[in-house]
């Protein structure tokens, strides 16, 4: 065998058990390699890539739940709201809901913005409850109850013609009130009515029919159209069913109601006799519930005590009024000593009041009972409001 063959064999050899690697066969490998690493690398990166953005679909689903949110979310507000003050007004004591300035919290059974006019009218002016039935049904119609609301020509409560707004703010300048509030816009509506609408003003006071009041209004105030008058007449009908709704109450009574007192006073005689009992030693509540059911006021006085204290100024028998309080600040018949006790005199020489059940007393009776020289009986207009 010649050196040429033997060489030839041994590389066979060599290359048939991969012992030995050609170096033209190590570029090809590395190249490979790289291949490889590259194709991973890239993999990788495609996942990655899709992590990171989500489906058209899923966005779609995202963007929906988020506008149902935005879309719920004042709703469930709205509704815990409504939840939470409902919670307050059962367990907060009537005597304790605030002082009202100008109206109260129910006028008879009228409620809501119109209660404060309805009071203030009742008190402030001559009208009748047809008149001011259709005061209110103007009111509603044009401007909500709200006084600050202005338009292009109108303003106020009434929507008067914006001509007449100067007028308003010398009044309201004059008594140091602000134009936009309801006050002030009351006493200058009274006011230019018995002025410059003395007829008119006139049929708002006697008369009954407030279909003619409706009209009475709209011929002092109205718009040269009268699209509205029947709307406003309507509105003024279910304003007067509500005010009468007090006066036809059935008073759950056999006793006779004193006929002494007339206008408010007289309304408190008559709620004195149809306003449930409170609880035993609650005679301020239900003091300040008849009050609030004659359509007078709401005050926050928490005891006979507190009401003697603000309101009652008098023991002299000259001053005493029907629909005026009467108060002792610590007493030891029927009340308790730190508390003191509340009534109301109802005329023809009673007493009216409630501790745990309503009852009427002689006064003589009611004095001696609660009253002492160290103690004193007095005797007040609640809330300093003078019903005679």
């Amino acid at each position: 065998m010649s050196t040429k063959t033997q060489t030839s064999e041994k590389t066979s050899e060599c290359l048939s058990f991969g012992s030995i690697t050609s170096h033209r066969d190590i570029p090809i490998r590395r190249a490979a390699k790289v291949d490889r690493e590259d194709v991973e690398a890239k993999s990788k990166r495609k996942r990655r890539s899709h992590r990171r953005k989500p489906s058209k679909k899923t966005v779609v689903r995202t963007l929906i739940v988020l506008l149902l949110i935005i879309l719920l979310l004042p709703t469930l507000v709205i509704s815990c709201s409504v939840v939470a003050a409902s919670a307050n007004s059962d367990t907060e004591p009537e005597s304790q809901r605030g002082v009202v300035t100008i109206g109260t919290d129910d006028v008879g059974y009228i409620e809501g913005a119109a209660e404060p006019i309805c009071a203030w009218l009742q008190e402030n002016s001559e009208m009748s409850d047809a008149g001011i039935s259709a005061v209110l049904g103007h009111m509603d119609i044009e401007s909500g109850l709200n006084a600050s609301l202005s338009t292009e020509g109108t303003f106020g409560l009434l929507g008067w013609d914006s001509s007449l707004e100067l007028e308003l703010s010398e009044t309201a300048s004059r008594l140091g009130l602000d134009e936009s509030s309801t006050e002030a816009q009351l006493i200058w509506f009274v006011d230019d009515l018995k002025t410059n609408h003395a007829p008119e003003y006139e049929t708002l006071c006697a008369s009954s029919d407030v279909k003619a009041c409706a009209c009475a209004l709209h011929d002092a105030y109205g718009h040269e159209s009268d699209i509205l008058l029947a709307s406003k007449a309507n509105k003024a009908t279910e304003y007067l069913a509500e005010l009468a709704s007090y006066d036809t109450q059935v008073i759950a009574t056999d006793e006779a109601i004193p006929d002494e007192a007339d206008g408010l006073a007289a309304k408190v005689v008559k709620a004195a006799y149809s306003t449930p009992a409170t609880d035993e030693g609650y005679c301020a509540a239900w003091v300040d519930n008849v009050f609030r059911a004659a359509g007078v006021g709401s005050w926050n006085d928490k005891s006979g005590a507190s009401m003697y204290e603000d309101w009652c100024t008098s023991s002299d028998l000259d001053d005493l009024k029907p629909g005026m309080i009467v108060a002792v600040s610590s007493c030891a018949g029927g009340g308790t000593t730190i508390y003191g006790h509340v009534g109301i005199y109802v005329g023809d020489g009673l007493v009216r009041d409630c501790n745990g059940e309503c009852r009427t007393t002689e006064l003589d009776t009611w004095i001696d009972s609660f009253g002492s020289a160290e103690h004193p009986i007095k005797w007040g207009w609640l809330g300093g409001k003078s019903l005679a």
